[in-house]
């Protein structure tokens, strides 16, 4: 059942997760659908413009949202590339109890931040925002790498203009970022490879087929992201919105889950709020001036890596064996602390993997500390979201996990700018403090991860 746009739809959710979910609909759009990938497709690559849809970093939509309490995830993108899809960009907002209370100021802060990305508004461009917080210095310049030619900076660019996203110096730090991700992206299992692009190989052209598949965009096209970004209107918006607490407000079941739903028409002033936003940055509720004080576009991203060249393993156990030599025991202050060491030149990859266990003989001696752990490793990782999130886009990750022991940090991509994040994140470990507004969140939302434990397989839980 095709119900057009314009629309909001009220699913009843079982589990107790909170969803809003906007779909966006345009037929010049779905030119995909109709084969045509150049559009909407690998070319100009306009349903992933940069900055990343999906931004974290300072001044982010998500970060917004997560300041007031609204949101604890947010995912946006491309709908997908099924021959079935009838949109062209989602965007999906995970929230918390009071969010769901502000389905309406959750929308219109989306709407105004794609008005931002337009360059309409005079909220802050984030032009010559640097980030700077415990180590991590103003944004270096932004190295563009040629696909093909792995590891050489080609062109440099120390800033972004604030004039929104369609411009020259944000596409050539998309198109570095994807292009490094293309040329020391790791290997895969040969299984899954050739099903990814066999799959892919009804949507590209052979002859472009490796770069569409990693999302290396060919062409700079100003026409393209511009009209791409006009589509992203009220006008043209589906809403989604799953949630346990208004089952009293749905009318009709699914015909085959039978799960309770209702669908209308927007209601009127979410579609007069989202409109204003959309248009000028104005108007819609009262947290106006909040919201346009705290939103900006992203800095230049300072971990996109400069130098990477390899090195050299120093001593070889065996020249004529690619296997890593020996670990070597760098620091050696028991019981306080043991680092080791060890170079691997057998990928050819100017990648490091970095391990850190953090022992507390307290962490899981009861369920409770077991639980007060988790709390503990969620907050950290809620601190740490906004100033690492442009590292994960520069191909760093890392990951803080609760362990039977205490905690562990894992580390891995390219090595340049890592020593820069893995000191921020210690610094911010062991300065931790819990942050009465950021507990109370997250406890919520570890609460609902427990409680949803019901609804997923039991042989998994059991192993």
């Amino acid at each position: 059942m095709f119900l057009g746009w314009g629309v909001v739809v009220l699913l009843f959710c079982g589990c107790d997760d909170d969803v809003v979910v906007l779909w966006f609909f345009c037929g010049a759009m779905l030119c995909r659908v109709r084969g045509d990938a150049c559009v909407c497709g690998y070319v100009y690559t306009p349903l992933h413009p940069p900055p990343n849809n999906r931004d974290e970093g300072q001044g982010s939509a998500f970060a917004y949202l997560k300041s007031k309490g609204w949101a604890t995830a947010l995912m946006a993108g491309e709908s997908g590339n099924s021959f079935s899809s009838v949109s062209f960009f989602m965007v999906r907002v995970d929230l918390t109890d009071l969010g769901n209370q502000h389905v309406q100021e959750v929308g219109e802060v989306i709407f105004a931040y794609i008005n931002l990305m337009k360059g309409n508004s005079s909220s802050g461009g984030g032009g010559n925002t640097t980030v700077t917080a415990k180590g991590i210095a103003a944004a270096s310049p932004v190295s563009s790498f040629t696909a093909g030619a792995p590891g050489t900076p080609v062109t440099t660019n120390p800033s972004h203009p604030s004039t929104g996203v369609v411009t020259e110096a944000r596409f050539a730090e998309y198109k570095a970022l994807q292009a490094l991700r293309f040329d020391f992206r790791d290997r895969s299992q040969p299984m899954s490879y050739a099903s990814m692009l066999a799959h892919n190989m009804q949507l590209y052209a052979p002859g472009d087929l490796l770069l569409a598949t990693y999302h290396v965009p060919l062409a700079y096209d100003a026409g393209v992201l511009t009209a791409t970004l006009d589509a992203l209107t009220p006008d043209n918006v589906r809403v989604l919105w799953a949630s346990k607490t208004r089952a009293e407000e749905t009318t009709q079941r699914e015909a085959v889950y039978q799960t309770p739903y209702t669908a209308g028409k927007l209601p009127s002033a979410w579609l007069e709020a989202w409109t204003s936003r959309a248009a000028a940055g104005g108007g819609g509720s009262d947290i106006g001036e909040d919201m346009v004080a705290n939103l900006a576009l992203p800095p230049p991203n300072p971990f996109i890596p400069e130098d990477l060249s390899l090195v050299a393993d120093p001593a070889p156990s065996n020249p004529s064996s690619v296997s890593p030599s020996p670990p070597s025991l760098l620091i050696d202050t028991p019981p306080s602390c043991r680092a080791w060491h060890v170079v691997d030149v057998s990928f050819s990859t100017p990648k490091a993997v970095v391990y850190v266990d953090v022992f507390c003989a307290e962490a899981y001696v009861t369920p409770e500390a077991a639980v007060y752990t988790r709390l503990v490793v969620k907050l950290l990782a809620d601190y740490l979201n906004e100033l690492t999130y442009p590292a994960e886009l520069a191909g760093l990750y890392h990951w803080v996990s609760a362990s039977t022991s205490g905690l562990t940090l894992y580390m891995t991509g390219y090595s340049e700018k890592m020593p820069t994040l893995l000191g921020f994140i210690l610094d911010e470990l062991a300065g931790f403090v819990v942050r009465p507004d950021r507990f109370t969140l997250v406890k919520e939302q570890l609460a609902k991860e427990y409680r949803n434990t019901r609804w997923v397989c039991l042989l998994g839980v059991g192993v």
